[in-house]
């Protein structure tokens, strides 16, 4: 007897390789809708940042002097776009400036950890910090809830439900990162306390004797901070695709990462590469706009306005308001006065930079939900199409039907009538009976032959 032999007509290679996923999410961060949410971020961002570090202005302490010069930095004041081209200090800026947004989030926070730190440099810490996470709680929580919900299962799912679950969810988005560093200043009272009695020689001979305490509590927090360092994206993946608490949030990103961990790496390496293609194209694209828009307009501008348009454009408005500092005097002689329309080519031209900064925030959040999704599926061996759904969200539009003819007229039971609604199909035989069933029943109101009637119905 011949074996039948089956046929290879197709290979699943988003199931072979869930990794794929991740290039989905780099297409899903292109959408306008997470674009926006991110230039909006930003926008947020950078504007609370330069208030506090306003504050600290006139502050020596380098530790403050470091996080202002990290933290201050508008979005349109990218110099990408001025100078588009191929060189190897460009194509180093398209795949460092995905592990940038991680760098320039954490940067408040990190500030606590330093040796130096004054007590100035610790409060604009916590100020930019907290407001980063405040910030994020809202937007950042919106472009993740988008994500999940399209990674899973390819739906449609609007702004506005997102915006919806990023507004009900915040204080867990926003007390998911905090609750690790709280803890960790739990674990460093003893060491406090040793520090304490080191003011005095015997003290201090006595907290060298309890020195084993503090090493054992600071292997716990160093373990602490690793965990949330690595982990605080997934919090917000767990969150958008689970809808869950603080705590769940938690427990599975420590969960991941402690077991997962060569995979978390692999999952990076590979969203580094999709960053550096996407942004490549996102930067290019915002250059060609740029360019194209005056290379048109100078089809029936005179010259001297064709230069004009393409000066501020590639300088921006940021450059206009506050030009740099000329290198000798005849130089400041020479800048040209800008009229209105200046400047309002060049707050477009702005617009288009910070779009295009804005790029690698929606990339950073899409795809943390992204690898969340595939180290649960590693871990768990949970399928990647499963995220919560609301009651609201769950519901579909109704499918309209035709007009039943009522119980009273037609003897029929409400019951019958219904179920034979659903079984009949709309182009069937069924269809056409019930259809031209109810055509008599409106035009001569009398009940069908084979209906059943109350002599017909059993008693009850």
């Amino acid at each position: 007897m011949i074996a039948e032999t089956g046929q290879l007509r197709e290979v699943a290679w988003r199931e072979v390789f869930p990794w794929l996923r991740i290039f989905t999410a780099l297409r899903l961060s292109l959408q306008p809708s997470k674009l926006l949410l991110a230039t909006v971020g930003v926008v947020l961002t950078s504007g609370g940042w330069y208030f506090f570090a306003r504050l600290f202005a006139g502050s020596d302490d380098p530790a403050v002097r470091d996080l202002v010069a990290k933290t201050t930095f508008w979005p349109w004041e990218d110099p990408l776009l001025g100078f588009w081209s191929l060189k190897a200090e460009v194509w180093r800026t398209f795949a460092t400036a995905w592990p940038e947004v991680y760098l320039r989030l954490t940067a408040p926070f990190a500030v606590w950890f330093r040796a130096d730190a004054s007590p100035a440099a610790l409060a604009l810490g916590a100020l930019q910090g907290l407001w980063a996470l405040l910030v994020w709680s809202v937007f950042g929580a919106a472009i993740c809830r988008l994500a999940a919900v399209q990674l899973a299962q390819g739906r449609r799912y609007q702004l506005g439900q997102a915006m919806r679950h990023a507004m009900s969810k915040w204080p867990s988005y926003l007390a998911a990162p905090l609750f690790p560093l709280l803890f960790l200043f739990v674990l460093g009272i003893p060491a406090l306390l040793l520090g304490l009695l080191s003011w005095f020689d015997i003290g201090y001979l006595l907290a060298g004797v309890l020195w084993p305490v503090a090493l054992v509590l600071g292997l716990l927090s160093a373990l602490l901070v690793v965990g949330v360092a690595l982990g605080w994206p997934l919090m917000w993946g767990a969150i958008s695709t689970e809808c869950s608490d603080t705590f769940d949030a938690l427990s599975r990103s420590y969960s991941y990462v402690s077991q997962r961990p060569l995979h978390l790496l692999f999952y990076s390496a590979v969203a580094t590469v999709a960053f550096a293609l996407g942004y490549l194209f996102v930067s290019l694209v915002g250059y060609l706009t740029l360019h194209t828009a005056a290379w048109q307009a100078s089809w029936s501008a005179p010259y001297p306005r064709q230069q004009a348009i393409h000066q501020v454009q590639q300088r921006g408005l940021h450059q206009l308001i506050v030009p740099s500092r000329p290198a000798a005097a005849d130089q400041a002689q020479q800048q040209p006065e800008h009229t209105w329309g200046d400047y309002v080519v060049a707050f477009w031209a702005t617009v288009v930079r910070t779009v295009v900064f804005s790029f690698p925030y929606a990339f950073f959040w899409t795809v943390a939900v992204a690898i969340y999704q595939v180290l649960r599926w590693d871990a768990e061996a949970t399928h990647l199409d499963e995220v919560h759904l609301d009651e609201e969200e769950e519901e579909q539009a109704p499918v309209p039907v035709p007009a039943a003819p009522s119980a009273s007229s037609s003897g029929e039971a409400p019951g019958q009538e219904q179920q034979g609604l659903q079984e009949s199909s709309p182009g069937g035989p069924q269809a056409g009976e019930a259809s031209s069933g109810a055509s008599a029943q409106e035009s001569s109101a009398q009940p069908p032959l084979d209906s059943p009637t109350e002599e017909d119905k059993p008693a009850e």
